[in-house]
């Protein structure tokens, strides 16, 4: 199926904003790490094809790279960075991209991820506590659900609640 999309998106190359704007509302909608791995072999498809067919009259490459750079930065340090290192390696070897620009990708996917990063900005990771779920359930400590389903990611845990007042005699 990868093919028959990069080949459509190809074949259709006038369409390239359409089919970056598709990939970034699905990235929008499916925030997790899993689906930007996918998004990830998705774009490398259609690069490396229109690369092949198009050559310099492709505008993929330029069109994707902030989200391939925000992917980049939201794989860096799970699981799915050295599915990110292969993509990287078939890119600099089909020539997708520049030598210096796949060495600026690599530095992206290696970096440390912090707080400030664009991975936690927007991408759906819910640092902060919600403080009436915190005061409805105080004794449980547990992550929220918005953040179970960012699993891998960073959590905010709630703080477990002060003891109680003694009671007034």
């Amino acid at each position: 199926r990868l093919t028959s999309l990069a080949e459509l998106a190809v074949k259709q190359h006038q369409m390239y904003k359409v089919v970056h704007m598709l990939l970034d509302k699905h990235l929008n909608k499916h925030p997790d790490d899993v689906s930007a791995r996918n998004a990830l072999y998705i774009i490398s498809s259609i690069l490396q094809l229109s690369t092949k067919q198009l050559k310099s009259k492709s505008k993929y490459g330029e069109r994707l790279q902030p989200l391939v750079t925000r992917i980049l930065t939201q794989l860096s340090g799970t699981e799915h960075q050295r599915h990110a290192d292969r993509v990287l390696l078939l890119w600099g070897k089909s020539k997708v991209y520049a030598e210096s620009h796949l060495l600026d990708l690599r530095h992206t996917l290696h970096a440390v991820p912090t707080e400030s990063s664009p991975m936690h900005q927007g991408a759906g990771v819910n640092t902060h506590v919600n403080a009436s779920a915190a005061n409805e359930f105080p004794s449980f400590g547990l992550p929220s659900d918005d953040m179970e389903a960012d699993a891998g990611r960073p959590t905010a845990m709630v703080p477990p609640p002060p003891p109680p007042p003694p009671p007034l005699n």
